[in-house]
């Protein structure tokens, strides 16, 4: 059976007395009368007309399978038999009499169905065992201990007198009288339960909504202006309540929406609407001011139909409305998906960056307005990443309504609900190719005026390279001219001219060094490396140490060993270059006596690493100081300066070693300090 097997009810218990004998028909005489109580039991509790379909349909097919079984048995014994032929008659008119019940009850109360239906079923099933099968079964036995069918037929209708028939018609007439009795009372005593248990489960469900509820529920008795309140603070009662007169002065609820309130509440009491609804301000303890939601509905009128009792609730939608407007003012776009991942709300940006209108885009899938651009691989990559991490963020080239290919800057995450399982999808974006292009050509600028400065320090270099090279250079030609001298006077012997050439070689190795820290500089330098700061800070002065040299400028270095950074190292070296030649600069243009620049490189906490460098050139113009790292802002005459070094060495030190460079005046002159993180 199915589902509406819940409660059992016997109106018609099973008896020995309704056996035939027979095992195979006594058992499906048995379920005939299980339907039998079945119907009674949904009388008894009320069931719905789909549950008396379903009972219908099961006592049709089983009755068919009952009577087909049963007149194999009977055709065994009384094949072309006038019994057999009743007995398949008397069938036929059960079905038919359950069909033309069933046809017509839609014409009847659900009530008087079942009732009618189980008077019939239980008069014909009861006449049907008790009369005909015991008679027939009678029979069978007679014929299996040797009887023909006529001596077997004979000895059923001696058992069977037409007594038993009245008998049979008395007492069902008395059981329908009683059974109906019966089940009259047991409706009652089902219904009375039914209505104490709903009683009790609305009692205690009100009473869990008063005292648990997250919203702040209200009860007030009209008539006797009492009211209860879950919490206090948030109260309309003050303007609507009758006995309380002229409070909207010092109402919590905003002047602005007083009128309002009282409207819709009296529109309410007055019958106009179904329910009091009302979106209001309150103002908190603090002076602020919140949004509440007020619900309620009468429950109790007197005869003329005065309200006498409202109950409701009161509900803080402050977030809600803040997310509402945030949602509808935000210029970014925002889109939400289902589970499912089709498209459940949208705001008004997102029509406005995409062209596309909510009421084409909802209920389907984001798709839409990708672009082709990115792979398969690339999507895949980005929901797995979302359903393993909860959130992704990226670029990505997407597809107006107007098929316009455009660059979003995108946002999505998805959203659990209390079992932390997925519910919807969030998704924000902005429209960012006008920006790319932006920084696309920013990042050109600043490529140009990093190659520009290169240009400039290559300039400088240059000339550091001719001053280097000429002390070894005239060196060199000292040395050949001492030995052709010799040669011309024959002095020249081995010991001289071996010494002379390892000279020579020691000058050209000096200035093969030079070349390759040249060329290392200017090597293109786009992956970062393994770097030891204080290597690099050598090359650098390897490189500058002749002008330091020739200005006489003492350098001071500590150096911690503080192991391998992963940066640039060439740009590194740029930015001490550029600092180094402006303390030289300053040195030499102010003619300082005892000249130094002092280097430190140490350890910053666990942060990273520190670069002090400073030197004793007397300073920077306060009026200026703050300017130094602008662009073509240069504190030398237009032929010694571009202002470009401090400015590409901000960008190198800022964007790619994301670190840090100040400057400030010290008692002495200026220090720059460079912060390199791990």
């Amino acid at each position: 059976m199915n589902s509406y097997e819940m409660n059992k009810f016997e109106i018609f218990p099973w008896s020995v007395n309704f056996e035939t004998g027979i095992k195979q028909i006594d058992e499906q005489h048995k379920k005939l009368v299980g339907i039998i109580n079945l119907l009674a039991a949904n009388l008894v509790n009320g069931s719905a007309d789909i549950i008396l379909n379903e009972i219908f349909n099961d006592l049709a097919k089983y009755a068919d399978f009952h009577f087909k079984e049963e007149e194999k048995i009977w055709l065994k014994y009384f094949k072309d038999d006038s019994w057999h032929l009743e007995h398949d008659t008397t069938h036929t008119s059960f079905i038919e009499e359950v069909v033309t019940i069933k046809n017509n009850k839609d014409n009847k109360h659900l009530d008087d169905v079942i009732q009618e239906i189980i008077s019939f079923l239980t008069h014909w099933l009861a006449y049907h065992i008790l009369e005909s099968d015991k008679r027939m079964s009678i029979a069978v036995h007679a014929i299996e201990e040797g009887s023909s069918i006529e001596e077997a037929k004979v000895k059923a209708d001696n058992e069977m007198s037409s007594s038993v028939t009245l008998l049979i018609n008395t007492i069902l007439t008395m059981y329908e009288n009683i059974s109906m009795r019966t089940l009259d009372l047991m409706r009652e005593q089902s219904l009375r339960i039914q209505a104490e248990e709903a009683l009790s489960k609305s009692e205690e469900r009100w009473k869990f909504i008063l005292e648990g509820g997250a919203n702040n529920v209200w009860d007030w008795d009209i008539k006797n202006n009492k009211i209860y309140q879950s919490e206090e603070g948030i109260s309309l009662f003050e303007i609507v309540g009758k006995n309380i007169k002229h409070t909207q002065v010092n109402s919590t609820i905003h002047p602005e929406d007083v009128h309002r309130v009282e409207s819709d509440f009296q529109d309410h009491i007055d019958g106009k609407t179904e329910f009091f609804i009302n979106k209001h301000r309150v103002i908190r303890k603090d002076g602020t001011w919140s949004w509440v939601l007020s619900r309620g509905k009468v429950v109790s009128i007197d005869e003329d139909g005065k309200a006498l009792r409202i109950i409701g609730t009161h509900s803080d939608i402050t977030e809600r409305e803040l997310a509402s407007l945030i949602y509808k003012n935000s210029s970014q776009a925002i889109c939400v998906c289902d589970l499912n991942k089709n498209v459940v709300s949208i705001n008004p940006s997102f029509e406005k960056i995409t062209g596309y209108k909510e009421k084409n885009i909802i209920g389907k899938k984001p798709h839409f307005f990708l672009s082709e651009i990115h792979n398969e691989k690339f999507y895949a990559e980005m929901w797995e990443t979302i359903n393993s991490c909860g959130y992704w963020s990226g670029e990505i080239y997407s597809e107006k309504e107007n098929d316009e290919i455009y660059l979003i800057s995108m946002e999505i995450s998805s959203v659990k609900d209390f079992n932390g399982k997925v519910d919807y999808y969030f998704a924000l974006f902005n429209d960012i190719t006008e920006a790319h292009e932006h920084r696309k050509e920013r990042e050109q600028q600043k490529e140009y005026l990093l190659q520009q400065s290169r240009m400039v320090q290559m300039g400088e270099m240059i000339s550091m390279i001719a001053h280097q090279w000429r002390q070894p250079i005239s060196a060199v030609s000292m040395a050949v001219n001492g030995v052709k001298l010799r040669k011309e006077t024959n002095t020249l012997d081995d010991e001289y001219l071996d010494k002379k050439l390892d000279n020579i070689n020691n000058y050209i190795q000096h200035m093969s060094e030079t070349i390759d820290d040249f060329r290392n500089f200017y090597k293109p330098n786009k992956q970062k490396e393994k770097v030891d700061l204080s290597e690099a800070m050598k090359a650098s002065l390897n490189i500058i140490n002749y002008g330091l040299v020739e200005d006489n400028i003492k350098v001071i270095t500590t150096y911690e060993d503080i192991g391998l950074v992963e940066s640039y190292k060439n740009e590194l070296m740029q930015v001490f270059l550029n600092i180094l030649k402006n303390s030289r600069d300053a040195i030499s243009e102010r003619e300082i006596s005892e000249p130094k620049i002092i280097i430190e490189i140490k350890k910053s906490g666990n942060k990273g690493y520190d670069i002090f460098m400073s030197d004793n050139a007397g300073g920077i113009k306060e009026t200026i100081l703050d300017k130094i790292f602008d662009p073509y802002f240069s504190t030398k005459d237009e032929f010694n300066g571009t202002g470009l070094g401090l400015y590409m060495s901000k960008n190198i030190i800022n964007e790619h070693c994301h670190g840090s460079i100040t400057v400030k005046n010290t008692p002495d002159g200026t220090l720059f300090k460079i912060f390199i993180p791990r």
